[in-house]
């Protein structure tokens, strides 16, 4: 079933949405009325597959350090709930790319209408983001995400390591991650990205894929940590 996290904090406003959200058959993974609580449900290892995130917490994190905190850890689609339809307030939503934008008060039937496209447009994306069409040189490869193991920037150059042998495109690697668009590669250091699925072991001087030692930049070490920890294999990890 389809689960929702709702973000809000206003527990009159909370309470309607969950049950909303239930005479519509969707799942409510869980209220959260603050980023703390927020962080705390998205650490679980479950994941909810949607976050409805209220702009305005009246605390000292609001709505947009959740949706930036969500980008960066974790990627799980959201939409955000407001009264605020100034300019402002949706240029600086716009900026962190959710999947909608609902402006309070709201009918049921706008909030199925938004989330069924919502799931539409995710299911999709994910069918597209399973192989992707590489260009090395004059020849063009369509591979599987999956078979990806590493890539490595070499200035204007990034060398991709699958299973079976090496490619080489002209593309910086943060314009490939992009393309890539995959939660499962990530950046490890300036000139490097692994694929969390090979990952072997984390250790004190950096990351373990395969049988080739992989640079841990301090400033993504975060990322790496969490993300590794929906990781089904054994890892010796660094100390926190």
């Amino acid at each position: 079933m389809f689960s929702i996290l709702i973000v809000e904090d206003e527990l009159l406003i909370a309470e309607m949405l969950k049950e909303m959200l239930l005479e519509l058959d969707y799942q409510v993974f869980g209220i959260a009325n603050d980023y703390e609580s927020t962080l705390k449900f998205l650490s679980s290892s479950e994941k909810p597959n949607l976050c409805l995130v209220d702009i305005n917490l009246n605390s000292e994190k609001n709505g947009f350090d959740i949706a930036n905190f969500i980008n960066k850890t974790y990627q799980i689609p959201f939409l955000f709930l407001t009264s605020y339809s100034d300019k402002k307030t949706i240029n600086e939503a716009i900026e962190l790319k959710p999947e909608a934008y609902i402006i309070k008060p709201f009918k049921p039937t706008d909030l199925y209408t938004t989330i069924e496209i919502v799931r539409h447009k995710v299911k999709l994306h994910s069918n597209k983001s399973q192989s992707i069409i590489i260009k090395d040189g004059t020849v063009s490869h369509r591979i599987k995400l999956d078979e990806i193991i590493w890539l490595k920037s070499d200035n204007i150059y990034v060398e991709i390591k699958l299973n079976d042998k090496k490619l080489v495109v002209r593309q910086s690697l943060e314009s490939l991650l992009d393309e890539l668009n995959c939660n499962f590669i990530i950046r490890t250091h300036r000139s490097y990205a692994i694929n969390l699925k090979h990952l072997k072991a984390i250790k004190s001087n950096g990351i373990l894929i395969g049988n080739k030692l992989i640079p841990l930049s301090r400033i993504h070490k975060l990322e790496v940590l969490n993300k590794s920890k929906n990781q089904t294999t054994n890892l010796s990890q660094l100390p926190t």
